[in-house]
């Protein structure tokens, strides 16, 4: 995707955090100066406008941790290679921002589908897992489990779920 413009950028911070984001009268600034911070790069927006919206944070306290956290910084720069990447550094950082703050059983999940290809997943497949249990105590456990992860992988804008039309 191209880059969008500084106002589009901004625009799209405010809408995707409008209704979730701890509210303050420097917004719109604070939207402008993080989405220059991440080089009005679409995923990288929609990254952090999710972290904002899912922990309910304001775009200026968002813009001081970007701003401030050498460690995610050093995390994301880490694994980072511009030669074999397609990206630019912000929107490693962004993800590693949202990786973070993943539960256990959510950044299993991610790995996991790392590993499969792009296309669309069916969310049957997850349930082998729990199909394999021992019992049905164990396979519900684990199917609340996974429903669970793929929702908080989806607050943060790391996968994109649609429905398959099945009944969970």
């Amino acid at each position: 995707l191209p880059t969008l413009t500084p106002a589009a950028a901004r625009n799209f911070l405010l809408q995707r955090t409008a209704d979730r984001r701890r509210k303050r009268p420097d917004d719109a600034a604070s939207a402008g100066a993080l989405a220059h911070e991440l080089g009005q790069l679409a995923l990288a927006l929609e990254q952090a406008g999710a972290y904002i919206a899912t922990n309910r944070q304001s775009l200026a306290a968002y813009l001081a941790d970007w701003r401030q956290d050498d460690a995610q910084r050093r995390a994301a720069l880490a694994w980072y290679d511009a030669r074999l990447m397609h990206y630019p550094k912000s929107v490693a950082q962004t993800w590693q921002t949202s990786f973070d703050r993943l539960s256990d059983g959510a950044r299993v999940l991610l790995r996991g589908l790392a590993w499969l290809a792009p296309e669309a997943i069916p969310e049957s497949l997850l349930d082998t897992l729990a199909a394999a249990a021992a019992d049905d105590e164990a396979a519900a456990a684990l199917a609340r489990a996974r429903r669970a992860a793929l929702s908080e992988l989806e607050g943060y804008s790391l996968v994109h779920r649609e429905d398959d039309g099945a009944d969970d």
